[in-house]
């Protein structure tokens, strides 16, 4: 029996487990390993026309500004949106 690797390297057949992980706090659950950053920032009602995504690793920060950028999701990991539209003025 043959398996066909798909671009990911990953296999059919391989199983897919599901990929913990937190945004602004929030637990969330996925069926795979890597999303878009729009699409991570949709998880939670954000858009990137306003919202940036960084993915925090202890002391370290990894910025994602780039909608279409695939973002590779650990099981854990941990990110924060970061508001950089428009500031209403009083």
């Amino acid at each position: 029996m043959t398996r066909d690797t798909q671009p990911n390297g990953h296999h059919d057949d391989d199983k897919h487990h599901p990929v913990h992980f937190t945004e602004d706090g929030l637990p969330l659950e996925i069926e795979t390993d890597a999303l878009a950053m729009n699409e991570i920032l949709a998880l939670i009602g954000k858009s990137s026309d306003e919202w940036y995504l960084v993915e925090k690793r202890g002391r370290d920060r990894q910025e994602f500004r780039d909608p279409s950028q695939i973002v590779q999701i650990h099981e854990g990991a941990k990110f924060v949106a970061v508001f950089i539209g428009p500031t209403p003025v009083s």
